[in-house]
């Protein structure tokens, strides 16, 4: 992918916006390479809302725990660091000039031709997910009940004297720039749905269970996958005022993207924890999983208010995590309980299955296909009996899964 070039055909955006957002892009592939030599790879949570946090998820942590993938990623980020670098120079020297053409003639194409040539910055699939996931986590951000919140006016990363503006904050309006990151939302809702598809075509050989197969290739074909438009909140006005901007996302059932993603984690042998937040009693509990078997064990408990997060891993881990808002009068029994009596998978199976399975306006929508919505159904009911439902939380409900190496 060309970063000029995904600009001028997927927007209207010329001129001193154009260069603008080219630079804004090169800027944030820059930092994106920071956070991946920092092991911050929890800023590439991207905030899409939709209902497939877990796809961003195993693509991510997937891409670094395939050594070859791995290697290929760190190669192509040294090199493009300092190509970046190279272009940034040029982009300053042009600037005063491409700025004078654009007064006269916003629709000089050879002019603008001439300065993607120059500043054209090829990347590779993967970097491109990554550089787009960044590029929400700058401008939203999620609170610590897992909402999403609008960030300021400003396209910046570091806070206080580190602070460091991607783009002139007086370059665009709040809404120029919520239209963008709507348009980047939607890309990245593309991509999750073709890296579903991909990954189910690796591993659909695998699968013990062929009925729930060839249910999730019934589910992946396009009649059974929706576009949802995109709602803001602007979080600045007191009447939380809301902002419909145009883009479309494409958007799996959630039940039937976890399906996957179950398939290929355990396929792929991906590392995965659970941390459970008991409110109640003040808890935090870790379970390690075998990716295998999806069994669960006890790996830590302290105390909710020790934030102290350690690095665990040098790659990032597909991390779970959940609360549980009831009174538990013996720890040691709720985990053995847990552990003894269900697996991890069997949780985000039913989990996803009483779970809004799209977005937006269309969350409650039902499937068109009614064997496809029964089987949602029979999970759904599952859930709840088991406490792993809004309905019912007794035992947990998952609040949220990103890639990390912290926990």
């Amino acid at each position: 992918m060309q970063l000029s070039q995904n600009i001028m055909k997927n927007t209207r955006m010329l001129g001193k916006d154009f260069k603008q957002l080219l630079h804004m892009q090169g800027n944030i592939l820059l930092d994106c390479f920071e956070c991946i030599k920092t092991n911050s790879f929890e800023k590439f949570d991207a905030l899409v809302t939709d209902t497939n946090c877990q796809i961003r998820t195993l693509n991510i942590v997937s891409m670094f725990h395939n050594e070859i993938q791995y290697k290929g990623i760190m190669e192509e980020m040294q090199i493009l660091s300092q190509k970046l670098k190279d272009h940034q120079r040029q982009w300053s020297k042009m600037d005063s000039t491409f700025d004078n053409l654009f007064i006269f003639d916003v629709k000089n194409e050879t002019v603008l031709k001439t300065y993607i040539h120059l500043n054209d910055i090829t990347i590779s699939e993967s970097l491109n997910i990554l550089l787009l996931c960044r590029m929400t986590t700058i401008t939203r951000r999620k609170n610590k009940n897992y909402k999403e919140e609008t960030a300021p006016n400003q396209l910046y990363t570091g806070e206080g004297e580190g602070k460091k503006y991607l783009i002139n904050p007086s370059k665009f309006t709040q809404n120029y720039i919520k239209e963008y990151i709507s348009f980047i939302q939607s890309k990245i809702t593309e991509q999750g749905v073709h890296y579903l598809r991909s990954c189910f075509d690796r591993i659909k050989s695998t699968y013990d269970d062929k009925y729930q197969c060839d249910l999730v290739a019934k589910a992946l074909l396009n009649e059974n996958i929706l576009s949802i438009s995109t709602t803001f909140v602007d979080g600045h006005n007191t009447k939380c005022q809301v902002v419909k901007i145009g883009s479309e996302k494409q958007c799996i059932s959630c039940f039937y993207g976890t399906q996957i993603i179950i398939q290929a984690i355990q396929f792929e042998k991906i590392p995965v924890i659970l941390i459970v937040h008991c409110k109640q009693m003040e808890r935090r509990l870790i379970f390690g999983v075998d990716s295998s078997s999806f069994k669960m064990h006890v790996l830590q408990q302290s105390q909710l208010s020790d934030f102290s997060q350690k690095e665990t891993h040098t790659k990032p881990i597909f991390v779970v995590e959940a609360e549980c808002n009831e009174i538990i009068d013996d720890m040691e029994q709720y985990c053995s309980n847990l552990i003894s009596q269900f697996t991890l998978d069997q949780i985000l199976r039913e989990e996803a299955a009483q779970h809004p399975q799209f977005a937006g306006h269309q969350k409650d929508v039902k499937m068109d296909d009614q064997q496809l919505q029964s089987n949602i159904d029979y999970f759904a009911k599952q859930a709840h009996e088991h406490g792993f439902s809004k309905s019912n939380p007794k035992l947990l409900l998952i609040q949220h899964i990103y890639p990390s190496v912290k926990y």
